[in-house]
């Protein structure tokens, strides 16, 4: 029993580095040649869910400006897809209360458990 709580509090820091990942390319999407990180979730060694960040380095879109001066130039914008970032948010954030809801689950059976040993 132990070890699926010891595997639901890797997925808690797991699903909690996507998380952070997704708030910020959400914080940035409106920042200059600014790159989305992407949160991978793999297993280790240990069968134990871990995240890796990731810099995407696809251009994002360019968007046209003139200056003071009136010279035309092109300013790179931030990758980061809004929608995909919610919808990441959104999967993320139903993985971590299900993790968190494994270890509270096994919280109360040993109160049960110690409770009917009394």
């Amino acid at each position: 029993m132990i070890s699926s709580v010891g595997s639901s509090q890797a997925a808690l820091r797991a699903y909690s580095t996507q998380l952070n990942a997704n708030a910020n390319n959400i914080a940035n999407v409106n920042s200059q040649e600014f790159k989305r990180q992407d949160a991978v979730i793999n297993e280790d060694s240990n069968n134990q869910p871990t995240a890796q960040v990731r810099r995407d380095n696809t251009p994002g879109p360019f968007r046209q400006t003139i200056s003071e001066d009136g010279i035309q130039k092109f300013q790179e914008m931030s990758n980061t897809d809004l929608a995909k970032e919610m919808t990441g948010m959104i999967s993320a954030q139903n993985s971590y209360s299900a993790n968190l809801k494994t270890i509270e689950t096994q919280s109360q059976m040993t109160g049960t458990i110690i409770d009917i040993k009394g």
